[in-house]
């Protein structure tokens, strides 16, 4: 990618403005290829250990261009994401 001052990679928490999950257009002028939209955090009941607790849930929206990036390559970046947020120490080692 050359050098651009929109960085290679958009984020736009939309989760600040209450929504779940959003499908961020793309801006041409940016040459940004990979989108990222962080929804609101809620409350959900999750399984942990055979017991039902509260827990946090957030989905993670994404939009790229599949001409400069491989499906494939979006999925790992995503699925890293994913676990780095859900066990943050383990991803970037402790506080």
């Amino acid at each position: 990618m050359p050098k651009d001052p929109f960085g290679s990679v958009a984020v736009s928490n939309v989760g600040t403005l209450g929504l779940e999950r959003a499908f961020l257009a793309m801006v041409p002028y940016t040459r940004v290829a990979f989108y990222l939209a962080p929804g609101a955090v809620r409350e959900e009941p999750v399984l942990e250990g055979g017991t039902l607790v509260p827990g946090k849930l957030m989905a993670l929206s994404c939009t790229f261009d599949v001409r400069v990036i491989d499906p494939e390559l979006a999925s790992r970046v995503l699925h890293h994401i994913g676990a780095a947020l859900e066990d943050p120490a383990s991803a970037w080692g402790p506080p």
